[in-house]
């Protein structure tokens, strides 16, 4: 009655020797590579980014030329550099970024005349973003502040350099947009920036406004440099 209990507990044995010589027969390289968790792709420490997008901006009155500046729309060109803090992945960065529009058109209005224009409008900020995660669709929200500079007025039909050379303001905004991780390295966003710069008040009279807005859609590409060390 006993013997068949006595097969069962000897093929048991024998499956439990094979199964340990099969893994010692292993070399331990291997076995390190079967047992170890997956590991994280390397994450990015800086990012580099650059693009273009549609800026659009209301007057300015400026008090030391006596004009106003009637502003339209004209392309613009962004490129910036960013620190991811917090830990590779988390989605905060700081940087610096900086914009220029080459030709921007107006109306250039002053005591005498109104006239057709465009001007070079460059702007340097300090960037906090927050959003960019390592995979698929994320939201990003940039909060950002610097100067914003004028300058290189021209008239369209004489060519005529117009007042000012070059002026500058303090500009603060806020963006917002969506973008998408192609892969640990790679993103591509759209994002609306809303702004405000500050005009200086001298020669304007007390009531005369001295913000003026700035919107910016733009279409941006991201790439990861210096990547961190692979982690657990």
């Amino acid at each position: 009655m006993h013997a068949p209990s006595t097969a069962r507990r000897a093929r048991a044995a024998l499956a439990v020797t094979l199964a340990a010589a099969a893994i010692a027969a292993v070399p331990s390289s291997a076995r390190a590579q079967i047992l170890s968790l997956p590991r994280r792709a390397p994450q990015p420490q800086w990012w580099v980014e650059g693009g273009v997008g549609l800026l659009q901006l209301g007057a300015v009155e400026d008090g030391r030329t006596g004009s106003v500046w009637e502003f339209t729309q004209g392309a613009q060109y962004r490129a910036a550099i960013e620190y991811e803090v917090g830990g590779a992945g988390r989605g905060f960065s700081i940087g610096l970024a900086g914009t220029h529009a080459p030709n921007v058109a107006l109306q250039y209005v002053d005591e005498v005349s109104r006239r057709d224009a465009h001007a070079q409008v460059s702007a340097g900020f300090a960037t906090f973003r927050i959003g960019g995660g390592t995979t698929g669709l994320h939201q990003i929200i940039e909060i950002q502040g610097g100067v914003v500079r004028y300058g290189t007025f021209t008239d369209d039909d004489t060519g005529e350099t117009l007042p000012p050379t070059s002026n500058s303001d303090v500009v603060f905004g806020l963006g917002y947009g969506f973008g998408y991780a192609l892969n640990n390295r790679l993103q591509v966003a759209l994002v609306q920036d809303a702004m405000q710069a500050f005009h200086e008040r001298e020669g304007l009279d007390n009531g005369a406004r001295t913000n003026t807005a700035h919107y910016v859609t733009r279409l941006t590409v991201r790439y990861g440099v210096a990547l961190r060390k692979q982690v657990r």
